[in-house]
């Protein structure tokens, strides 16, 4: 399918009954270009399988409700946001996002009032039906000149690896929560400014650093070495960035690591 449209590429909305409007993709070949939104349905979107080149003038993937992701690849070159749902659940397949505001957000398009900053976990009214980010698998990567993984609720990582290359204002950071971001597997990276660090509410089965250091220029080598002087987890990000989240299964709690980013250790 190759859709060039004036609004949205593909949408399914509902009349009058609210457990319509969905849309699942199994599998094709789909090249969108559209003004609006990629992909937009007023309820979910499940997507396990395919190839999908999205690039949009509003949000590449949105739901209203819960977008789910068990397989495909989806690479979104441009857009306001990336995927956008209140529930997003991606649990394998190859994702790559490149987004002017926020790469991934789970939001149920109310505002939020949240406090925090370098080395402090998002902090906000919360309710148990909040929106969720949870990914379980997959190969992610995502780009964004605003938050790079976005909730207005909870983060949670159980699997897969997550490379964020985020924003450079000191207004939006990489990882932005309001509730919890939790870490139980896989591995993350991510970079931005150190301006509005997060720091992940817990993690288990390995361990989280967080690190602010002076600005680097894209394109700067960052790694971390265990006390053998062996790579852990390496990365050279394609922006400018002055801080990094990294969590792995390999980081261990009681060890001694060197974190480096170009010439500052």
């Amino acid at each position: 399918f190759t859709i060039k449209s004036g609004s949205d590429g593909m949408k399914s909305t509902y009349d009058t009954d609210t457990s319509k409007g969905n849309i699942v993709i199994t599998g094709g070949e789909f090249d969108i270009t559209a003004s609006n939104g990629g992909i937009h349905c007023n309820e979910d979107i499940l997507i396990s399988g395919g190839n999908l080149t999205i690039s949009s003038g509003d949000d590449g993937v949105h739901a209203d409700s819960s977008l789910t992701v068990n397989g495909g690849a989806i690479t979104v070159g441009y857009c306001y946001e990336g995927l956008e749902a209140k529930d997003i659940v991606i649990n394998n397949g190859d994702i790559t996002i490149s987004a002017e505001d926020d790469g991934i957000n789970a939001s149920d398009g109310s505002s939020t009032t949240q406090t925090g900053g370098f080395g402090m976990g998002g902090q906000n009214q919360s309710s148990s039906n909040s929106p969720a980010l949870t990914i379980n698998g997959g190969n992610l990567y995502v780009e964004a000149d605003g938050d790079g993984l976005d909730s207005n609720g909870s983060i949670t990582v159980n699997g897969g690896t997550t490379i964020v290359c985020g924003p450079p204002s000191s207004g939006d950071t990489a990882v932005d929560f309001d509730v919890e971001c939790v870490l139980n597997g896989g591995t993350l990276m991510a970079f931005g400014s150190n301006g509005m660090v997060e720091t992940p509410t817990s993690a288990s089965n390995g361990s989280c650093i967080v690190a602010g250091f002076t600005s680097q220029q894209a394109n700067t080598a960052f790694s971390i070495t265990d006390s053998n002087g062996s790579t852990v987890l390496s990365y050279t990000p394609e922006k400018a960035y002055a801080a990094a989240v990294c969590y792995s299964s390999d980081l261990k709690s009681g060890q001694t690591y060197t974190v480096t980013a170009g010439s500052t250790s």
